[in-house]
């Protein structure tokens, strides 16, 4: 994968994918976003106009049974019943109140009970019950008249066996009815009671309509806390009966956390009946649709991405690979490891392309060779054509040096002047050895220093700090030696005659061998070291830098590429030239200078 990033042309792959992907995945969470808010708005005003219309009817199906109560409380006959003594005669007025109560309950949109109670005579007429009684237990309102004046409110009916045991919800609801009271208006405590009880359950059927139509919680709450009935009964209300209790507004709709989840609830406040009708919906239910269209979209994206991926593996296995060997191949030539070669080229395109590139590797092997080997002899012939340039004028100020001493009858001196030109000369003639060890070359330069040393009086010092493993490396022969040369000509003689100091120095770097060649001369100008690094890059000849530019050379062309010189001013004065050469390069067998 690390390789496949470091690729170009797969990034460019991979965030072409991502170019088409994103644009794709916004328009997606946008487009989302606003089907979220129109199924909102549309499954509140669907709610919306299914409570309005389950409100209506139930207004109106109610507001049927308050106009009977009304009736029949403020009827004459009834109330003149109440009042009268009891006769036997009125068992047939008793009978035909009751069944008119028992037709209005039977042709009612509910069923419910219909109950007239007559105090005076402590008798009741009930459309389920019949004639009878009133109890002992009867609902409180039968006994205060001012209690029923109240609305529509929910109460629980009294049941048979024992009531110390807790209420199932099934039995809680077959015993909670809704109940609307009228009295008579006579200021007594003998006046006609007219109550209706509808039973919770006769409302199910239509809430559970309206809840399975609208995915929600169906409710109704009544004036008095804890008056609720739901169409769900293990759902809790009673905070949310709070809430709603606590609005100004009539009718509207409000954002709910109900059982740990964003819930939207719908109520109208129904001013006749004194109810509250309502809807509770988890937002999560209704928008279900919507997160599993968004779920595949996700999912179709995430396999766009996924197959883009794969896709980019493919080609990159396939075509970016083939490639990327190759530019590694080109790469490794271009830096001059002329022997690369791509090997088992594949049966396809690239296996021609493979096949044509290890041809051409092979014809520039070869070129390079002639070339090199060319070079090579151009350089020995300069070589040697800079020593016989240089060499008489040497050879001359030596000579003469001899001659001065002779006339001047300082033998010893004479004497040590020919012994080390003649061991310079024969180590300098030498045109059969190229390779000598770096003793043999450090061995010829002190046989130069000491020769400049007579000249100079002793005003020249020289040092040498090199570690023994390092005397025996093979070297191309005059490598120092033209060093340590240009140094004394151009940093030491056209100097002001001051005591000088040319120091020879060598360590090894990893894969390097380092040597250092440092005089306190004159030095150069920052303009002259520019110009003179630029020829050696260039193979141009500078003036005074003959000797630099064929060592560094002869030693790129031997070793390629990192082999050669490098200058560099010193702080004070003079200059330092390194001179970097491979040490794990295989070394030809060292001859003697000397033999």
């Amino acid at each position: 994968m690390r390789q496949l990033w470091k690729s170009s042309v797969a990034r460019n792959m991979i965030g072409g994918f991502l170019v088409v992907l994103l644009p794709l995945a916004a328009t997606y969470w946008y487009t989302n976003a606003a089907s979220m808010e129109a199924v909102r708005e549309e499954v509140v005003a669907s709610s919306s106009k299914s409570l309005l219309l389950l409100t209506s009817q139930l207004e109106s199906t109610l507001g049927k049974f308050e106009s009977l109560t009304y009736s029949l409380a403020s009827d004459n006959e009834l109330n003149a019943v109440n009042q009268a003594p009891y006769e036997t005669g009125h068992l047939w007025t008793y009978v035909q109140q009751l069944r008119q109560l028992q037709f209005y309950s039977n042709t009612a949109d509910l069923e419910g009970d219909i109950t007239i109670y007559l105090r005076d005579k402590n008798r009741k007429l009930s459309s389920k019950a019949g004639f009878g009684p009133i109890e002992e237990d009867a609902p409180l309102f039968v006994r205060e008249i001012a209690i029923a004046e109240k609305k529509w409110f929910f109460r629980m009916k009294p049941g048979r066996g024992n009531t110390s045991q807790p209420l199932s919800p099934q039995e809680r609801e077959q015993r909670t009815v809704l109940t609307f009271a009228r009295g008579s208006g006579v200021q007594s405590d003998n006046g006609v009671i007219v109550s209706v009880d509808i039973p919770v359950a006769q409302l199910r059927p239509r809430m559970e309509v309206m809840q399975g139509r609208e995915q929600g919680t169906a409710f109704i709450f009544g004036e008095q806390e804890g008056d609720i009935f739901s169409a769900d009964a293990g759902t809790e209300l009673s905070t949310l009966q709070a809430v709603i209790a606590g609005k100004a507004e009539t009718t509207g709709r409000f954002t709910y956390s109900h059982m740990g989840q964003k819930s939207i609830v719908l109520f109208d406040k129904s001013a006749g009946p004194g109810l509250t009708l309502g809807m509770l919906f988890a937002e999560k239910q209704i928008m279900k649709p919507i997160h599993r269209i968004r779920a595949w979209t996700i999912g179709v994206l995430c396999g766009s991405a996924a197959l883009g991926l794969l896709y980019t593996l493919f080609a990159y296995r396939k075509l970016l690979r083939p490639v990327l060997v190759l530019v590694e191949a080109m790469g490794k030539v271009r830096l001059g490891r002329l022997k690369t070669r791509i090997p088992d080229p594949p049966a396809n395109e690239f296996g021609f392309v493979y096949t044509q590139f290890n041809n051409m590797a092979d014809e520039i092997d070869t070129l390079v060779n002639e070339i090199y080997v060319e070079r090579l002899n151009q350089q020995q012939a300069q070589l040697k054509l800079l020593q016989s340039q240089i060499n008489p004028h040497f050879l001359y100020n030596c000579l003469n040096f001899i001659y001065q001493m002779s006339m001047g009858e300082n033998n010893e001196a004479a004497a040590n002047m020919s012994l080390y030109l003649s061991k310079y000369f024969r180590y300098a003639t030498k045109s059969d050895v190229h390779y000598v060890s770096l003793r043999q070359e450090l061995d010829n330069i002190d046989a130069y220093i000491q020769i400049q040393r007579l000249r100079f009086s002793g005003r020249i010092t020289f040092s040498i700090d090199i570690p023994d493993a390092l005397l025996y490396t093979a070297i191309p022969r005059l490598t120092l030696q033209p060093l340590v040369e240009n140094a004394f000509v151009h940093g030491i003689e056209a100097g002001d005659g001051s005591p000088k100091h040319i120091a020879i120095r060598g360590h090894r770097e990893e894969a390097c061998i380092h040597l250092t060649v440092e005089d306190d001369g004159k030095g150069v100008t920052p303009e002259e070291l520019s110009r003179l690094q630029q020829s050696l890059e260039t193979m141009e000849h500078e003036e005074f830098g003959c000797g630099l530019n064929n060592t560094h050379w002869r030693l790129a062309l031997r070793y390629g590429p990192g082999a050669g010189l490098k200058l560099e001013r010193r702080q004070t004065h003079g200059l330092t030239v390194h001179i970097m050469i491979p040490a794990e390069e295989e070394r030809p067998r060292v001859q003697s200078a000397d033999s």
